[in-house]
């Protein structure tokens, strides 16, 4: 009972966009001005400037922090403390509020990590920011953050459902940037 309650906490709490309402509050944006794509920080840099993808970022990663102090107010298994990171990935990505549309996963993921592996958020953050400044894409820095957490996972000694749980979670990170990389390319031929 108590875990399908947290997982639909972790739901709830992944699907307020909390980016979004950033650039719809303080900077007038409303959901067309994103484009095509995925409504996250990297887009409110665009849009609106640094200080708002600052605010983005940071609320976004404080859902995040929320929801991996869920587990210890709901006191569940180890394994279903991971599967809120798994529900709060979908409802960021595939936000209700916003009809389907959402912002990285990896984001809020990784405030979810503080909490319940620092370590590997402190590697997942690490890699992520090596990927955007040699890349440049958003996209990709969040897949090579995901794809090194997961290895890492796997690598050291972790319980084998945290290391199927961060290999769901890269699986996640890359559909979505697949699904944002395959919408542009149909936006561009129209």
């Amino acid at each position: 009972m108590f875990s399908a309650l947290m997982a639909m906490c972790a739901y709830l709490i992944g699907a307020l966009p909390i980016a979004y309402w950033v650039g719809r509050l303080g900077y007038g944006l409303v959901r067309d001005d994103y484009g095509p794509g995925s409504i996250g920080p990297v887009k409110l840099l665009r849009l609106a400037g640094p200080e708002s993808m600052a605010l983005g970022w940071l609320g976004e990663t404080t859902k995040g922090v929320v929801a991996g102090l869920l587990p210890g107010i709901f006191v569940v298994s180890p394994a279903c403390q991971w599967l809120a990171g798994l529900f709060l990935m979908v409802g960021h990505g595939w936000s209700p509020v916003l009809q389907g549309r959402g912002g990285n996963s990896w984001v809020p993921f990784c405030g979810f990590l503080f909490v319940q592996a620092p370590e590997l958020a402190q590697f997942a953050l690490a890699a992520a920011v090596a990927g955007l400044v040699l890349s440049r894409s958003s996209s990709l820095a969040a897949s090579t953050a995901m794809l090194t957490v997961c290895v890492l996972g796997w690598l050291v000694e972790t319980p084998v459902f945290m290391a199927l749980v961060l290999t769901l979670a890269a699986a996640i990170v890359i559909f979505q940037n697949w699904l944002v990389f395959y919408h542009q390319m149909a936006a561009k031929k129209i």
